[in-house]
């Protein structure tokens, strides 16, 4: 049977309140946000089209204007978008007009063949016949929300019988999974039939030195049931904070959900700390692991008052990774700037050919931010060799042919860079623009740059940039299209990035509870895994917790696509 969850939430009403009520504005006052075209490009069914970000008092007008596109054609790329209408960081899909052009030749298409099928019915001399089952095996096409256990109670049959017969690794099903479901009369003989034969006496004697290895490992006992704890600021301050983190917990109950239909109980205690207190010992007693606070100093105090030993899980501060050193019960789940450029070196590393060459750009005339100087000691540590090229905005028209002479033509020309100005990046980006008519070249960095607007998209498929990102949403996966389609059924509006991290981090450290049971904190480390939003891959610091390495890469290619790279 499916497992139920349970939900303990410690939150005040006018937390509550944010869910039921949203501030009112007069009509003359409501001014529309100007739409600026995104310049992150995906592809949805082989279909090239824009990722928009929705911000607040942006109209479906106004979007639909700035892309050139039909309310019609918007709503056929976002189902649900229609009844639910937009949400503010809420990301839809913008369809390019080529796109456009490929669905509607595609409709066109499936109409021609719906109305030839009506035709052959309509002329058949004899009725189709449906295909012979096998006597006793039924089929099921699976739905979304359900799990095997489910199906198996449905029928009458075990969920190990349904196994066998379709030769299943493992109990995750998919949506529209076809299964064959035996009778109740072979469902026991199915299983009795497949027992695993006794090994001969000379097989066990030739493993006993694999049964005393396997013997001294340690035991994980599986749980059926997880208890974890959630502390968000939900009363936070701020309408964007208390959005930001109540789609956060949505997505937890999302998590939830999803666990449940699993076969995974969860027992999940929410505590509001927006006015900076603490929960009580006995609300977070016994919890397999808790996630939050959000900010350094509160994960500090909660760290402070850890009796049990309970693992805590920063979830969103970058700036809590200094306590990891000196804490073994803290996990940092967001993955670090610096992690960015280890990658990013490491891919270099991975592309390079013995005529390629690589330059390293900087902006002259300004001190090294913590970001520049942590780039330059990855380069420097890789065993890398590099080239150096220094200038500032003002040589900008002039530093052609200086980087021209830093430059192969026997190979291809690897620049990587990192900067806070967003005038000197579009700058560089120009120039090495300018530079490919008769070089070829590749360009990489951190994931910063995609947040320069002034930037033309264009530029970043001309010089093939190589990004490498903390997060990063795969919008052709089936994994994120349920994702999206069952948020908009629950919530009746569209995921933020908060509401993928709690998500995400909720149904990675629930499985792992239910895996490893109390001890899958000794798995952490050997348990590396891809969600909709974020890569997990841990790294234990010595004499401390733990740090999420975890990076996503995305590559722009020429012909204006953008692929995540596996």
């Amino acid at each position: 049977m499916m497992r139920t969850s349970t939900i303990q939430v410690m939150i005040t009403a006018a937390v509550l309140g944010i869910l039921l009520s949203a501030p009112s504005a007069k009509a003359q006052d409501y001014v529309p946000t100007p739409v600026t075209v995104s310049t992150n490009k995906i592809k949805v069914d082989g279909k090239l089209c824009y990722s928009h970000i929705v911000l607040e008092r942006q109209t479906i007008y106004s979007i639909c204007k700035a892309y050139n596109v039909s309310e019609e054609d918007l709503y056929k790329f976002n189902p649900g978008l229609e009844e639910n209408g937009l949400k503010k960081n809420g990301i839809i899909i913008i369809p390019s007009q080529e796109a456009i052009e490929s669905a509607a030749k595609e409709s066109a298409k499936e109409a021609a063949k719906e109305a030839a099928k009506e035709t052959a019915k309509e002329t058949a001399k004899e009725p189709v016949k449906e295909p012979v089952q096998q006597e006793g095996v039924r089929k099921h096409v699976t739905k979304w929300y359900e799990c095997l256990s489910v199906i198996a109670e449905k029928y009458g049959v075990s969920a190990e019988s349904i196994i066998r017969l379709n030769n299943l690794k493992d109990t995750i099903l998919t949506n529209r999974q076809k299964l064959l479901i035996p009778s109740q009369e072979s469902s026991a003989a199915l299983v009795a039939n497949t027992e695993p034969q006794e090994q001969p006496a000379a097989e066990e004697e030739k493993n006993d030195s694999t049964i005393t290895e396997k013997a001294a490992a340690p035991e994980f006992k599986p749980k059926e049931d997880v208890r974890f704890g959630l502390i968000l600021p939900m009363g936070a301050t701020g309408s964007t904070s208390k959005r930001n983190y109540m789609d956060f917990y949505s997505g937890v109950l999302l998590a939830v959900y999803d666990a449940s239909n699993k076969g995974i109980g969860t027992d999940l205690r929410v505590f509001d700390n927006a006015e900076g207190n603490m929960p009580e010992d006995d609300i977070m007693e016994g919890c397999d692991f808790i996630i939050g606070p959000v900010y350094k100093k509160s994960l500090a105090a909660m760290l402070a008052q850890n009796r049990d030993g309970a693992m805590i899980i920063s979830p969103l501060d970058q700036r809590a990774a200094e306590l990891v050193g000196n804490n073994t019960c803290l996990i940092q789940a967001p993955t670090l700037r610096v992690n960015q450029y280890e990658d990013l070196v490491a891919w270099i590393k991975e592309d390079m050919r013995p005529q390629d060459k690589v330059i390293y750009i900087s902006e002259t005339n300004t001190r090294d931010t913590l970001a520049v100087k942590q780039m330059k000691a990855c380069l420097d540590g890789s065993g890398l060799s590099y080239e150096k090229f220094s200038y500032n905005i003002l040589q900008g028209r002039d530093i052609s042919n200086p980087l021209l002479a830093k430059m192969t033509k026997e190979g291809t020309n690897r620049f990587i860079i990192e900067s806070e100005s967003e005038a000197w990046v579009n700058d560089v980006v120009r120039n090495i623009n300018l530079l490919k008519k008769e070089n070829d070249v590749v360009l990489y960095s951190p994931s910063k740059i995609r947040t320069f607007e002034t930037i033309e998209a264009e530029y970043f498929h001309n010089v093939s940039l190589h990004v490498s990102l903390s997060y990063n949403i795969d919008f052709e996966s089936d994994a994120v299209k349920k994702f999206i389609m069952k948020y908009r059924a629950l919530y009746r509006t569209e995921p933020t990035q908060f509401a993928y991290q709690g998500y995400d981090i909720s149904t990675y450290f629930i499985s792992l509870a239910s895996r490893y049971g109390d001890d899958w904190k000794e798995k952490l480390t050997e348990s590396p895994e891809d969600l909709l939003q974020m890569t997990f891959r841990f790294r234990r610091e010595p004499e401390g917790g733990y740090i999420n390495t975890g990076v996503r890469r995305v590559e722009y290619r020429p012909d204006g696509s953008v692929i995540n790279i596996e």
